[in-house]
């Protein structure tokens, strides 16, 4: 179990019900033990004064009323005090219940970011998404493949360098990882306080032309990792999908054109609901503001 967190107030309802079934336990024993003048003889009460005996008549009808119901005050206070302390240890269960859940959800992430892809899995992934560019074109020639590829990696590199040596004071920052074995990640960016979201942020690489259905495709990939990632974490995710293209290739009508139909794509996805769509020039990576996407 986590530190305990027990909580004033709930510190305060279980002491007052030990202090009600301490009462219920002493006050049967102080009133037997008491005997409250009654033990008094008719020639001693006559020799006090009128006043005297007015009060000692006025106890004595006082201790024949509370004689009436002396058997019900222990019952009373035992029962108040004990539903006091299940209240109180019920509260603090619900609470340190939330708070073991909490930090077992902090170890599993833990985990999950040391779980680094292997270069072959990473030159997999790549491959994986040339291959997705080029379904419907005609294969290009091995040596432009190479090429692309080798370009794709640059690229990659380029951008996660952006983040690693931005140093952010609010972000650890982990690159190339799987989730559970199976959801691959390019960046994640864990915040290190509450005030900020984790960012899982997927890059997209197009030498060519921009392609609807590869856009979409990757933010499938993207909607199931934050989803996944949020069910098995329960923390606060941002996704974030990123888009490298060639000046040369790529005309800003085609920019804005992908803009609009991704944004109506992402629309009733509620993990997508603050997920953040870049679109980057090859040849200006480096002057990226990185601080747009950590932004909260």
């Amino acid at each position: 179990m986590q530190k305990i967190e027990y909580g004033d107030i709930n510190k305060f309802l279980v002491s007052i019900g030990l202090v009600l079934i301490g009462l219920a336990v002493l006050t049967p024993y102080l009133y037997l033990k008491e005997d409250f003048g009654l033990f008094i003889t008719t020639k001693e009460f006559n020799e006090y004064q009128e006043p005297i005996q007015s009060l000692i008549l006025d106890k004595q009808k006082k201790v024949a009323f509370i004689q009436c119901i002396i058997n019900w005050i222990p019952l009373v206070l035992a029962l108040s005090g004990i539903g006091l302390i299940i209240w109180g240890l019920r509260r603090w269960f619900e609470r340190q219940s939330k708070i073991d859940e909490r930090f077992d959800k902090e170890i599993m992430i833990l985990d999950l970011q040391i779980e680094k892809q292997s270069a072959t899995e990473k030159l997999e992934n790549i491959s994986r998404d040339l291959n997705e560019i080029q379904i419907g074109e005609s294969k290009k020639p091995n040596e432009i493949q190479q090429k692309v590829f080798k370009k794709y990696l640059d690229v990659e590199k380029k951008v996660a360098e952006l983040f690693e040596n931005y140093s952010s004071p609010n972000f650890s920052i982990y690159t190339d990882i799987k989730i559970d074995k199976k959801y691959d990640v390019d960046i994640l960016l864990r915040s290190k306080s509450n005030k900020f979201s984790d960012r899982i942020i997927e890059i997209k690489y197009f030498s060519d032309y921009l392609q609807a259905n590869i856009l979409e495709s990757a933010l499938n990939r993207l909607n199931r990792t934050s989803s996944h990632y949020f069910k098995l974490t329960n923390k606060k995710i941002v996704p974030v999908f990123i888009v490298v293209y060639n000046k040369e290739k790529v005309s800003q009508e085609s920019i804005k054109k992908s803009e609009k139909e991704l944004s109506e794509f992402v629309k009733g996805i509620d993990i997508f609901k603050r997920i953040k769509i870049e679109f980057i020039d090859e040849n200006l990576i480096s002057e990226f503001d990185i601080k747009s996407v950590l932004k909260k």
